[in-house]
């Protein structure tokens, strides 16, 4: 048998070339859409509040109300936000909680009954996975399914724990103190009342005069819950249903998202459209609900939020009322009484407006004349190597019939951990260099 390639010269070395170049030009190309496309987002957890705590402020260590969103720039890694209608929580991604706001009833869960312009943390509290906050008492529930509550007892709904803290009203508790219920995934809080959700999709609740936590009949296979006005629970089949006693169905599908104010209930349908409804009447006189009337409506009968898109949930005050885009947009409409709306006006919205300088928001909330937000900050962190450049792969030659192989040398070392411009410039150079020796080649060749 023949050799396939005689002259082992200059046209090997022209296939050697352009072996090479194709290999680094190749790996250059891979090495640039692995970085630009696989960043890891880092979220920074940044906490933002407008509209008005009263007296201790929004939580930014002014007493100042604000009309458009200030940051609370002592929190960060906050991965969810609670907000009551005088006090606020906030949850790290390491499991503790911290609180802002009137603490008159022990509220904060500090040990102490001072009110805070800035955030505090929750004592002997770890490893929690969910938080409420209510009118003046505040739940979280552990990675156990554990329930823990702190503030207001007077109506039996911290759980219908005996006592109050050291120095205080019997009717004050100052630091988590246990509920008697496990199995527990999620809670919310209303005025006098709390709510939970088990994890086979049952609710309890209790508050308002009852001291245990009990079964809410009707309601099985519920995958969220929010309290308010009422009682509203959303079904793993998308359907809404509404009320403490014999629960109604709100003539509403495909729902993924609620909410629920002191007059209004809020609900996000798959296609991203919002829908609203009255709990009572004589509403709409804020805009709650948001159709581009003020026209009160029939209890119960949704109607659809104007001009809304692409939404992927919902938050809901008094008479005010939030939707987060996909796009990380916030919108707002409804009662604007102390700048809650964050237009930077006083002014009610019967149509939903955009909130003034935020972008990249994950979660909002919403209670009385209170909103707030949780912003991502957005970190390129590269969690793929730079490429070291390739060394020229070795030619190895064979008889026919078998074709030219081309053997890499051993892998391409990938542990070194950051990007560096002069090693993107020594590709660059090489692939250039080569190409001009490759056409030097050429040129010889025809010449």
């Amino acid at each position: 048998m023949k050799n396939k390639i005689k002259n082992t010269g200059t046209r090997s070395f022209i296939f050697i070339s352009l072996a090479v170049l194709t290999l680094i030009f190749s790996l250059g190309m891979v090495a640039s859409v692995l970085a630009l496309e696989s960043p890891a987002v880092a979220p920074a957890g940044s906490v933002w509040a407008w509209g008005s705590k009263g007296a201790t402020g929004l939580g930014d260590g002014n007493a100042a109300d604000s009309k458009i969103p200030v940051q609370l720039s002592s929190l960060s890694g906050v991965v969810d936000i609670a907000v009551g209608n005088g006090h606020a929580l906030a949850l790290k991604s390491d499991g503790t909680v911290w609180s802002w706001g009137l603490n008159h009833r022990g509220q904060l869960g500090d040990g102490t009954t001072t009110n805070r312009n800035t955030p505090v943390q929750v004592i002997n509290l770890s490893g929690v996975v969910s938080i409420a906050a209510g009118a003046s008492h505040s739940l979280a529930v552990k990675s156990d399914g554990s329930v823990w509550a702190w503030g207001d007892k007077e109506n039996g709904q911290l759980g219908g724990s005996s006592g109050g803290s050291p120095g205080v009203a019997r009717s004050i508790v100052s630091q988590p103190i246990q509920v008697p219920i496990t199995g527990v995934i999620s809670v919310a809080a209303g005025f006098a009342n709390s709510i939970a959700l088990k994890s086979d999709g049952t609710v309890w609740s209790w508050g308002s005069g009852s001291y245990a936590p009990t079964q809410v009949l009707g309601l099985t296979g519920i995958v969220d819950i929010a309290t308010g006005g009422q009682l509203v629970a959303l079904k793993s089949d998308g359907t809404v249903w509404q009320g403490f006693s014999a629960p109604v169905q709100v003539m509403l599908t495909g729902i993924v998202s609620i909410a629920t104010g002191k007059n209004h209930g809020v609900a996000v349908k798959s296609d991203g459209t919002v829908w609203t409804w009255a709990h009572r009447s004589n509403n709409n006189y804020r805009g709650e609900l948001g159709d581009g009337t003020y026209t009160s409506r029939a209890i119960n009968t949704p109607v659809q939020v104007v001009g809304l898109t692409d939404v992927k949930s919902v938050a809901a005050g008094f008479e005010h009322s939030l939707a987060l885009k996909s796009d990380g947009t916030v919108w707002s409409w409804g009662a604007n009484y102390y700048g809650e709306l964050g237009d930077g006006t006083n002014s009610n919205r019967n149509v939903p407006i955009q909130v003034s300088g935020l972008t990249e928001v994950f979660a909002v909330a919403a209670s009385e004349y209170y909103s707030s937000a949780l912003s991502t900050a957005l970190t390129p962190v590269y969690d793929i190597a730079p490429l070291a450049p390739a060394p020229p792969p070795a030619l190895t030659v064979v008889t026919e019939p078998a074709p030219i192989v081309v053997t890499e040398t051993p892998p391409i070392n990938d542990t070194q951990t950051s990007a560096k411009t002069s090693e993107g410039n020594a590709i660059s150079n090489m692939m250039k260099s080569m190409w001009n020796a490759f056409m030097a080649i050429i040129n010889n060749i025809r010449g």
